[in-house]
């Protein structure tokens, strides 16, 4: 499910049924080789092809953007899920027509053997997402501490969806 403003012209162009390319990619880590023309990136990406269409039914809205709020954060997912649907937000479903996967993991650094004699670092440095120190919002109006679903949340104990 795709969301966005009312005003965006590729949600417009996604309703009127167009055929779509959406791309996601997620940087697992850097591979630094003694020469910056070997330097890769770990990865792992997803390309979708397929059509889209406007959601209008409200079961299948509350599975939208609200229940990716509920999923992410399950104790706060209701109040917020609430607050989306009237926020000026349009959402779009994607049908997707066919996937293509692709990865790089775990690439070592493809230097010529000459290259480990020179005085430069080669090696992965491995990049990962993990959730930092809740900030609180100045405007709160209560001194309120973090909920512990905020202030213990890890994505490792996400609930499958």
């Amino acid at each position: 499910m795709l969301h966005g403003a009312k005003a965006s012209r590729l949600l417009k162009h996604i309703e009127a049924g167009h055929p779509v390319c959406v791309e996601v990619m997620l940087v697992d880590g850097l591979v630094l080789g003694g020469r910056s023309s070997i330097s890769s990136v770990n990865y792992r990406s997803v390309v979708l092809f397929g059509t889209g269409r406007a959601v209008q039914d409200e079961t299948e809205k509350n599975g939208g953007a609200g229940g990716d709020c509920r999923a992410l954060v399950p104790a706060a997912g209701k109040k917020r899920a609430s607050r989306i649907q009237g926020d000026g937000c349009h959402q779009r479903r994607f049908d997707q027509d066919r996937p293509g996967l692709s990865q790089n993991s775990h690439r070592p650094t493809m230097d010529d053997e000459a290259d480990y004699a020179l005085p430069i670092w080669a090696g992965v440095l491995p990049l990962q997402e993990t959730p930092l120190a809740p900030v609180r919002d100045e405007l709160m109006t209560q001194d309120l501490p973090a909920p512990m679903y905020v202030a213990k949340y890890s994505r490792s104990k996400r609930p499958a969806r």
